[in-house]
């Protein structure tokens, strides 16, 4: 039903922007607060009330002018204090719709909307942070369905179907209808955060928070401290990283399971919506025919475990977090792994075999790795003491040189019309990419390669941000040129090109 009457945010969204500034400015109201007052008679911490007045009038400015109407075909937005800006938000142009409900939001019983758009760029083109429930399914159900379809933004006539906990393991299914839902299984979420690569930044944060106690303790008690840890074996010392390394895994546990706790994809129609979170509910709505690409990842924590990661490429819907991706599956098993992505995106084939990199490119491969290691540790040998030691990971850079080769390699199939490139930096990747989603194919051939009859190949496609590029280094010269060719719209011979190269 159009909606022609301009309308606000909820009034909880005064609150709600006032702390999300606050937060955004914590680090230096910090700091204001505890070296404000050091350094003479004059004190800088009445600044600290003066900026949560400001927050609370901006706040208070930015609910009342921000207006928003809708109808069937558009989203028109007013808002701004001095300079009034309109933003109109045409229904063909929104690309994912973003739902999030977070501790605040819950309070209230409110969500916050994000609607990202084609061309709109690495930011939302359209964040509420605070609507009801059912405003923000109308505002849904005007932008995202189609004509024809009920509340729910499918046919009513269509029959939901679940792919159960047997079929995620075993990889049976039965045949694909229009709607379908997978949940992710407590074991296999547990097993996720086991496995999360997230302890290497609350250890940082960790080291960065033990760093600064010296500003919160008396003089005495650190400069006792620091004498102990001194006079201390290095075993001991050892045995405090090891146990700040466990704390940092504990929390980056606690961490996966807070943020991917509950997750759940349905597909209704064209619709993939995706749920996730315990503390900060979010439920993100894309279009299938706006995917660009899927990714797997296997991490070198789960491949043991033979789990993978799935995530697909879009013109909008990527977070941050995710490098602009947008999550789809967070733990699948090998063994089913291409029939359940089949349950929400088709086109995407991921289960090929591979043809392998040339033998000739694996000493570039251990050169990249192992040559910068090396490099590192002759001028440590030369300089630091007991810098020779750093030789030892010599050897290891080079097992990882082996490894990335081993792992690369690629598909093509003309009568699918896709291809498939593989590489491993630490996580394998696996991008499957249909013909008509490139937007740009490349091969390139340095000189050194020249020599070898290597050269490298990539792909782009749209993503949230200005697009996304996957690279496979060091293919046959003949291989790149054969997909390079497959892409092109007026293909040539391989000999045609290397004539048209020499002219």
């Amino acid at each position: 039903m159009p909606m022609n009457n301009e309308k606000r945010m909820h009034p909880a969204a005064i609150l709600i922007l006032f702390f999300t500034r606050l937060r955004e400015f914590i680090v230096p109201l910090i700091l204001i607060f505890v070296v404000g007052g050091t350094g003479g008679g004059f004190s800088f911490r009445w600044l600290l009330p003066a900026f949560i007045v400001f927050f609370l009038i901006t706040s208070i400015f930015n609910w009342l002018f921000y207006k928003y109407t809708f109808n069937e075909t558009e989203l028109h937005i007013k808002h701004g204090v001095f300079v009034k800006k309109n933003r109109y938000i045409r229904r063909k142009r929104v690309q994912s719709f973003d739902v999030t409900a977070g501790i605040l939001q819950r309070l209230f019983g409110l969500v916050k909307v994000k609607i990202e758009t084609a061309g709109g760029g690495g930011e939302p083109e359209v964040e509420m942070v605070a609507l009801e429930k059912v405003e923000a399914q109308n505002i849904k159900q005007q932008l995202l369905s189609e004509p024809g379809t009920d509340e729910e933004g499918v046919n009513s006539t269509n029959e939901e179907r679940e792919i159960t906990a047997d079929e995620q393991v075993t990889g049976r299914s039965a045949p694909v209808g229009p709607e379908v839902r997978w949940h992710l299984p407590k074991s296999h979420l547990l097993l996720m955060a086991v496995t999360s690569g997230g302890v290497g930044l609350v250890f940082s944060a960790l080291a960065a928070l033990f760093s600064q106690f010296d500003q919160f303790i008396p003089t005495h008690v650190y400069e006792n401290t620091i004498g102990f840890f001194l006079a201390s074996s290095i075993l001991f010392i050892l045995l405090l990283i090891v146990v700040i390394a466990f704390l940092a895994w504990l929390i980056a546990i606690g961490l996966t399971l807070i943020k991917y706790g509950r997750f759940k994809v349905e597909k209704k129609g064209d619709d993939l919506i995706v749920s996730r979170g315990l503390l900060e509910r979010r439920q993100l709505t894309l279009k299938t025919y706006r995917i660009t690409a899927v990714r797997v990842v296997i991490s070198p924590l789960r491949q043991p475990f033979r789990f993978a990661s799935v995530y697909v490429e879009s013109a909008g819907g990527g977070s941050q977090e995710e490098q602009g991706s947008t999550l789809l599956l967070p733990m699948v098993p090998f063994r089913s792994l291409e029939k359940t992505v089949q349950h929400f995106v088709t086109d995407f084939p991921i289960e090929r075999p591979l043809t392998s990199l040339p033998r000739r490119a694996l000493l570039r491969y251990l050169l990249r790795s192992a040559g910068p290691v090396f490099a590192v540790a002759l001028g440590a040998s030369l300089f630091v003491p007991y810098g020779a030691w750093s030789f030892i990971l010599v050897p290891v850079a080079l097992a990882l040189g082996w490894w990335r080769y081993n792992s690369g390699g690629w598909t093509l199939d003309e009568s699918e019309s896709y291809v498939l490139l593989q590489s491993r930096l630490f996580q394998l990747a696996r991008v499957s990419v249909p013909r008509h989603k490139i937007q740009d194919a490349t091969y390139a051939r340095t000189v050194t390669q020249k020599y070898r009859d290597l050269a490298h190949f990539s792909v782009a496609v749209l993503s949230t941000a200005a697009g996304k590029t996957f690279q496979v280094k060091d293919l046959s010269e003949d291989d790149a040129r054969s997909i390079h060719s497959w892409y092109s719209y007026r293909p040539t011979s391989f000999n045609q090109k290397r004539e048209d190269e020499e002219e």
